[in-house]
């Protein structure tokens, strides 16, 4: 038979063949790298290779093999191949590098930058050739800092002094005027300038009615529209009637509607030059607004200036610049203000030409006598918020609250001499400007009427002010602090054991300012008491004293209720009894928490109720559960950032409580119908303990003479922690006390005393004098409390 192939059986085999010359081609060379590989079986039984010796060399070798870094970008390498060393160069590469994501190579080439910096003229070019973009970007990125800002600041205060530089900018405003094209140029560098430029082409406008200069002014001024049209809305109220309209002329050139409500004045006021009123109507028309009659003006303006004090901006806290005119120089100038002082300089003056245009109105004079004490008081206490943040006390050491009053009097009855014929009706002035600001809850301008009324006042006529719906008794409830310590200074005048209207409220409000400690407090209200006293201690670390912890809502009212030391609140969105956004409402209802930051903190699933919460209250922020001390620290920071809260520094209250400890004690002797002894005992004792007002206690102590004063006394002379001057002050307090009363304490009581003093051998020879002494007093023979006194033994 011929030979024949098997179709099923050919391709196993060759199959077969493949995976055995693989095996092979793969194992040979490795059974012959290792000798004797070949000729042994290392699995075979008995035959396995003695274990060597380990080699020292080997394993270091090992060990000191590292793994090579991954290769360079080749974009990064080429620009480092460039080896930058000029300060173009080295610029350049920076910014280079940091597109490239290595602002580690990009702060080196800074650095190298700063060891050697350019001149002022360099500089400008670096500025001109790089842009402002990419010189702000070297600041603005934090993996940069502090190189970065430094060579930003370096570069823009060149550009800075350039662009302020009176003779480059007389250079460029005739540049700006002269023949040909190279004028365009000029308007881009004048433009550059920003509102350096504006005074100069204002006066150029002005003096070139007519020609090509006046056009590349307008040219130039409508680039700087913002900056210009601020100018010119402060150039009105210039005395000078030729500068009046020539701000008029340009507002009406360059600006758009929104300076339209400062040019209604000079439009319609009887007061102003008839060339002004022409010029402000022909502006007004070619903003396209139309001219009211001076009634309706004065209304729009009036309407202006509350809308502007009830608005908010974004930062309040970001400085912006406010242009003034400033009689004392005669120009315009520029100052940097919170944005809450601009609206207020703003809404004065817009109420003021208010009653520009109604001149015989008494009810606008007062509306525009209101808004100047907003100013007013906004400002001053604005200045003594910084100054206490700045730590800078004031140089003969007194009060804050005193020199704020003795700054405030002069400015308001300046502002009340602006108005003709009010001098003989100023206080009745004074008032209704004062419950102007009350209803719209101005705390400055409430502030500044009630410390000028108090400064001018008979006593005769604010006994009389203190009647239903006046001012000061909306004052007394009024939820800014402040105010309410306005009254309170008012009402120390009178004799306080007397009644008279609020005469009660007029002495809680008085005791809730004495109780102050002067330190910083919070209350943490959170149904889980493990949770509670975690954040506790959180804020501890803080330097807050936790005045205390509330499982329900009912609790937390109670702790704050009295408390002028509590700072903000911190409050579980899962609060029972009542819930937190009842909580919250009965807060914002009593006055002496309506202004207190609250922090509301939450697990997810309620993170969206105290989300709504925050929300409707500009001084309640919504936080998640903190679970870590910078958790807490974070929310007490930003709970801490919030503008409106009232009350102050711990420094701030404790000054106030001293005055108001003193005005107390005075009261204890004749308390009167209006002072409880309970809640002057009460007072005492927390004197006792406050550091600073232990004198004030004992003298509170000493003219009460109860049985509670008496226990006090001889337990605060009992203090060992004491100084000795403070305990004898206290023995000299009892001896008054029984003298005036007898002796009030319990027969146990004196039993202790006794105790004490034979306890006290190895005592120094002052405390055991001072006990001494208390025996003395109790010993003292005493018609009201014979029966008490026992003999030494």
């Amino acid at each position: 038979m011929s030979p024949s192939r098997n179709p099923i059986r050919s391709p196993w085999i060759f199959s077969f063949a493949g995976i055995l010359l693989c095996v092979f081609s793969t194992v040979f060379p490795v059974v012959t790298a290792v000798p004797g590989m070949a000729e042994e079986d290392p699995f075979a039984a008995g035959n396995a290779p003695p274990a060597s010796a380990p080699q020292a060399g080997s394993d270091q070798s090992a060990a000191a093999v590292e793994v090579p870094p991954p290769p360079e970008d080749p974009a990064v390498a080429a620009v480092l191949a460039t080896k930058p060393e000029t300060a173009r160069e080295l610029l350049r590469a920076a910014s280079a590098l940091l597109a490239l994501k290595r602002p580690d190579l990009a702060k080196q080439m800074l650095e190298k930058f700063l060891a050697a910096p350019p001149d002022e003229a360099e500089l400008l070019r670096l500025h001109q050739e790089l842009g402002t973009a990419v010189v702000f970007r070297f600041a603005a990125e934090g993996e940069l800092n502090p190189v970065g800002k430094q060579v930003s600041d370096l570069i823009f205060t060149a550009v800075h002094r350039r662009y302020q530089d009176a003779g480059v900018l007389n250079s460029w405003m005739g540049q700006l005027g002269a023949a040909g094209n190279g004028w365009y140029q000029a308007a881009e560098d004048l433009v550059k300038a920003g509102k350096a430029a504006v005074p100069l082409l204002v006066r150029a406008a002005a003096e070139n009615p007519q020609g090509e200069l006046r056009g590349r002014c307008l040219f130039v001024l409508k680039r700087l529209r913002t900056e210009a049209g601020r100018y010119l809305v402060a150039l009105l109220e210039a005395p000078d009637a030729a500068q009046q309209r020539m701000a008029a002329e340009l507002l009406g050139e360059i600006a758009g509607r929104d300076a339209t409500i400062f040019l209604l004045a000079p439009a319609l006021s009887d007061r102003r030059d008839d060339a002004v009123r022409e010029a402000a109507r022909g502006a007004l028309l070619k903003l396209r607004a139309g001219v009211p009659t001076a009634v309706q003006a004065a209304r729009l303006l009036t309407a202006e200036a509350e809308a502007r004090l009830a608005t908010r901006a974004f930062d309040e806290g970001a400085a912006e610049p406010f242009f003034y005119w400033n009689a004392g120089t005669a120009n315009v100038e520029e100052v940097a203000l919170l944005p809450a002082a601009v609206r207020r300089r703003t809404a004065a003056r817009l109420a003021a030409e208010a009653a520009e245009l109604v001149p015989g109105d008494q009810e606008a004079s007062v509306n525009a006598l209101a808004f100047r004490l907003e100013q007013i008081g906004f400002e001053l206490l604005q200045s003594s918020a910084e100054r206490e943040q700045s730590a800078a006390p004031a140089a003969d050491g007194r009060a804050a609250s005193v020199l704020l009053a003795e700054n405030a009097g002069p400015l308001v009855t300046a502002a009340l001499a602006e108005y003709q014929g009010l001098s003989a009706e100023a206080l009745d002035w004074a008032l209704k400007a004062t419950d102007y600001c009350l209803d719209r809850g101005w705390a400055g301008g409430a502030w500044a009427g009630i410390v000028w009324y108090a400064q001018n006042a008979p006593a005769e006529q604010v006994r009389a002010a203190f009647a239903d719906s006046s001012p000061l008794t909306k004052a007394l409830r009024f939820p800014d602090r402040r105010v309410r310590w306005a009254v309170v200074e008012i009402a120390l005048t009178l004799d306080l054991s007397q009644s008279f209207p609020d005469s009660s409220t007029v002495v809680r409000e008085l005791f809730y300012f004495a109780s102050s400690r002067g330190i910083r407090r919070a209350v943490v209200a959170d149904g889980s008491q493990s949770r509670a006293m975690r954040i506790v201690g959180d804020l501890k670390q803080l330097g807050v004293a936790v005045a205390d912890t509330a499982a329900g809502g009912n609790a937390l009212l109670r702790a704050v209720a009295d408390d002028p030391d509590v700072e903000f609140v911190l409050i579980s969105a899962d609060i029972q009894e009542p819930r937190v956004e009842f909580l919250v409402q009965r807060l914002r209802a009593d006055p002496r928490t309506a202004r207190l930051p609250i922090g509301v903190y939450a697990l997810p699933d309620l993170l969206p109720k105290s989300d709504r919460l925050a929300q409707t209250d500009p001084l309640v922020l919504s936080f998640a559960q903190p679970y870590r001390p910078d958790d807490v620290a974070g929310m007490v920071e930003r709970l801490q950032s919030l503008p409106d809260f009232d009350g102050g520094s711990a420094t701030q209250r404790k000054a106030v409580a001293g005055p108001a400890l003193r005005r107390i004690s005075d009261l204890a002797g004749n308390p009167g119908p209006n002072v409880s002894i309970q809640d002057l005992e009460d007072l005492a004792v927390r004197a006792l303990y406050t550091s600073g007002a232990e004198r004030a206690g004992l003298t509170i102590l000493r003219r009460l003479a109860t049985p509670r004063a008496q226990t006090e006394l001889v337990e605060a002379a009992s203090r060992l922690e004491w100084p000795p001057e403070l305990r004898a002050e206290a023995v000299s307090a009892f001896g008054e006390a029984v003298m005036n009363r007898g002796v009030q304490l319990t027969r146990q009581q004196i039993l202790r005393q006794y105790d004490r003093y034979n306890r006290s051998e190895r005592l120094d020879r002052v405390t055991q004098k001072l006990l001494g002494l208390i025996l003395d007093y109790i010993e003292m023979p005493s018609q009201a409390r014979a029966e008490t006194t026992v003999e030494r033994p």
